[in-house]
């Protein structure tokens, strides 16, 4: 029985994404023949076509006749080039900022009133979740005054001019279309021509803490502004005199983003087997405030502790939830981190209540950089508190919380044996 053929043909692009047939009876020739298509059970379908083949050399034409209707087969792109860890970004950037410092009140503006102004540009890698990486240089520039530590005291100029390198690593806890929020942590160092402050080295650690905000002017063009603490030291121990100076400033800067392709960055996952069946993945970002609750502590009874924390969190679908991340205490300065165990106990589509209990490893003085004499200690706390989703991605945290240090060991601190109570406030940046 003859069947007549389709008058329609399919394109050649299209032809060449589908499977190929179990059997092809009169092979095709290098001019394009037609032939007879089969199936697996020996059934004739219908007729075969086969594009010309070229002379060896020149490329095939039926590309030319794809299009964006037609599933044609894509080549493969080009893996992304540069350092591993920063091949997942998807959004790279110049950054300029004008820097001004001046000395912190109290002993710095009594003994050491010296100004700093800056001019910075870094190279910036933005990811998805909200951190960033920074890396570039400054130009360096103070003057004023010094009193000397000597008896009776002299006022000496410090004045100095110089360069540095500038790494910084950013925390955008809020991100929209048009805004960022973020906390900011630049650890550097400073060359200079003379000694600073006078009486130091001329070469100097240049640290800065600080937080602000972007906003975007154009698809390319975004305005930040930034409030800092820094910090200049020779480094303690390591050079016989360390006039340090400390400061706070602002900063403004333009920053110029190219965004990437997302389709070209890394998805794979990386979590550990036990947290990989988390059905969501979040970024916290939490300010904690506790108030004493007696006079157990020899050294600082009254002490108030401010708290800064970022941690990352895997929720699951029974409720239960694991934490871990870092945190800092402004003043006295401490650092630490640690896990924390949530469960959910009431979830609903906007709201969610909670009981947690965390741990930190404290240690005492400049951030985590561990030198002799810093103290260390645990930080217990419990807490129970509510989320509400603002947004499909942000959640608003409000918890109760009670917290315990344990005598410390290395030496006492201001944190040893310290009970209290208190109330953070949360920004919770959920994905999947």
């Amino acid at each position: 029985m003859h069947l007549q053929a389709q008058s329609d043909q399919p394109t050649a692009c299209a032809l060449a994404a589908r499977p190929k047939p179990s059997a092809i009876l009169n092979a095709t020739s290098r001019t394009g023949d037609q032939g007879s298509a089969l199936d697996g059970d020996g059934v004739f379908i219908g007729p075969a076509f086969s594009p010309p083949v070229p002379p060896d050399g020149q490329e095939s034409s039926h590309a030319s006749e794809c299009s964006p209707a037609v599933n044609c087969p894509q080549e493969s792109q080009e893996p992304r080039r540069g350092v591993l860890v920063l091949r997942n970004a998807d959004e790279n950037s110049w950054v300029a900022n004008l820097e001004y410092y001046f000395p912190q009140s109290g002993f710095d503006r009594l003994h050491r009133d010296i100004d700093v102004e800056n001019f910075r540009i870094a190279r910036s890698w933005h990811f998805p979740q909200g951190w960033e990486f920074q890396f570039g240089g400054l130009l360096f520039r103070a003057s004023g005054t010094r009193t000397t530590d000597a008896f009776p005291s002299a006022v000496e100029r410090s004045d100095a001019l110089g360069f540095g390198l500038s790494p910084a690593v950013r925390w955008n806890f809020l991100q929209f279309p048009r805004v960022r929020l973020y906390g900011d942590l630049a650890p550097g160092i400073n060359f200079t021509n003379n000694p600073f402050p006078t009486g130091g080295t001329n070469y100097s650690f240049f640290l800065r803490a600080g937080a602000g905000a972007s906003f975007r002017l154009t698809s390319a063009f975004w305005i930040e502004a930034t409030y800092w603490w820094t910090h200049v030291s020779n480094g303690q121990g390591l050079v016989p005199g360390n006039p340090a100076w400390q400061g706070e400033g602002v900063s403004l800067g333009l920053r110029r983003a190219a965004r990437l392709d997302a389709s070209s960055t890394q998805t794979s996952r990386t979590d550990l087997p036990l947290l990989r069946d988390a059905d969501e993945n979040a970024w916290l970002t939490d300010a904690e405030y506790f108030a004493p609750l007696s006079v157990s502590n020899p050294l600082d009874p009254g002490l108030n502790i401010r708290a800064y924390r970022v941690a990352r969190a895997w929720h699951f679908s029974n409720g239960l939830e694991f934490q871990f991340g870092g945190l800092v205490f402004p003043s006295p300065l401490a650092s630490g981190f640690g896990p924390l165990l949530r469960w959910n106990f009431f979830e609903r589509e906007r709201w969610r209540l909670f009981l947690g209990g965390e741990s930190d490893f404290l240690k005492g003085g400049f951030f985590f950089l561990p030198l002799s004499g810093d103290p260390y200690n645990f930080f217990f706390r419990a807490c129970g508190g509510a989320s509400y989703r603002l947004r499909p991605s942000y959640w608003l945290e409000v918890a109760y919380r009670w917290g315990h240090t344990l005598e410390g060991w290395n030496g006492p601190s201001a944190y040893s044996s310290w009970s209290g109570q208190g109330i953070s406030f949360g920004i919770r940046h959920t994905f999947h």
